[in-house]
């Protein structure tokens, strides 16, 4: 039944038109993300490029935790045993 509702209907027809030209080159972000265009859509492989995010290392380094970690919390009040991105349960 789901494929009979319109939502469901307008994703086939948005994926169709995304990878359905043989002409077109599929950009994925991740060897997953290619193998769900594999899978799911039938686009094959050579049509595929992977291009994965691009990160500064410098800037994002762990190396910078012991730097900032105690200004940052004490900035916007987040006790140091305290998560800044709690995890709720179901």
């Amino acid at each position: 039944m789901l494929h009979l509702l319109p939502r469901y209907r307008d994703f086939r027809r948005l994926m169709a038109r995304q990878f359905g030209d043989p002409g077109r080159i599929v950009i994925a972000v991740s060897k997953m993300c290619a193998r769900d265009y594999q899978r799911y859509h039938g686009v094959p492989p050579e049509r595929i490029r992977l291009v994965y995010h691009g990160t500064d290392n410098e800037r994002f380094s762990p190396s910078h935790r012991e730097t900032w970690r105690q200004a940052i919390r004490e900035r916007h009040a987040v006790a140091e045993r305290r998560g800044v991105f709690p995890v709720r349960g179901p």
